[in-house]
């Protein structure tokens, strides 16, 4: 592990495989973990791409190993630092692998430096565009969180969905564990922060630029196609086999067979 002051703030990631000496070069992929997360989320991507790639994966401010702090850490302030990262690592633009609360992190970090990054690949993204049926539970989680503490509501949150699946009971003590490491500010300003940030208007932006875009979906996506392609038409939309809310964990195989196609396309400049 190895670790950068940005802004100030202590960021904690995980690096391996070739630096890009040129922008020809394969380009570096940096991985975005989701809510109480943390940067080995994406172990069995690392592993996948570290011979061809450079890859990084940093735990978001707040989480894992990187500072604590006492400020919101909303969409947009998460989106900040992460760019402050690449310019601190002076990595040529990066395809951005977001999962959950990271797929709006990355759709912040593309409307916010637009050349600083060259693409994006969502995980089932956490809610970018209002969609009642999953705006609603979250709003309820929020409150629980507040009422009764962050570990407990999301141990039920676990336990009911999540971990649902048979394959996905095995998440359980790992999303535990690195949900612990998380103070309650951090996770529940967060978790707002997902409710309050303008992703409409974002993926808009973003989609207007023409960058490659793409959405690796779980069984049950937490957001609407039609929703999503009205804002970005030019978006590749993928559904695993299987998998739950982390399929890039249950069905690496399969996510890493459509991240390598994406890239593919991406480098041969093949349209979306």
């Amino acid at each position: 592990m190895a670790n950068s002051k940005v802004y100030g703030l202590t960021i904690g990631y995980d690096v391996a495989g070739p630096a890009a000496k040129t922008p020809d070069d394969p380009p570096p992929l940096m991985f975005l973990h989701g809510w109480c997360g943390d940067r080995q989320s994406f172990a069995e991507q690392m592993a996948a791409f570290k011979d061809s790639h450079r890859c990084i994966a940093p735990d978001l401010p707040g989480h894992g190993q990187s500072i604590k702090t006492r400020i919101d850490h909303g969409i947009t302030f998460l989106a900040e630092v992460m760019v402050g990262l690449i310019k601190e690592l002076r990595l040529f633009p990066p395809v951005l692998v977001g999962h959950s609360m990271g797929g709006p992190v990355a759709i912040e970090m593309m409307r916010q430096a637009p050349d600083l990054v060259r693409a994006a690949v969502l995980i089932d993204p956490a809610m970018m565009i209002h969609n009642t049926p999953v705006a609603d539970p979250m709003q309820r989680a929020l409150d629980a969180m507040e009422r009764d503490g962050v570990k407990p509501t999301f141990e039920r949150m676990i336990d009911r969905s999540l971990a649902a699946a048979p394959e996905e009971a095995a998440l359980r003590d790992w999303l535990m564990e690195s949900s612990r490491r998380v103070p309650g500010q951090v996770a529940i300003t967060a978790w707002r922060g997902m409710l309050d940030w303008s992703g409409p208007q974002a993926l808009g932006a973003v989609a207007g630029t023409g960058k490659p875009l793409a959405i690796i979906n779980g069984p049950n996506p937490l957001n609407e196609r039609s929703a999503i392609l009205h804002r970005a038409p030019n978006l590749q939309w993928a559904t695993t086999l299987g998998g739950g809310h982390h399929p890039h964990l249950t069905r690496p195989g399969q996510v890493n067979a459509m991240l390598a196609s994406f890239l593919n396309d991406e480098m041969r400049g093949d349209p979306a």
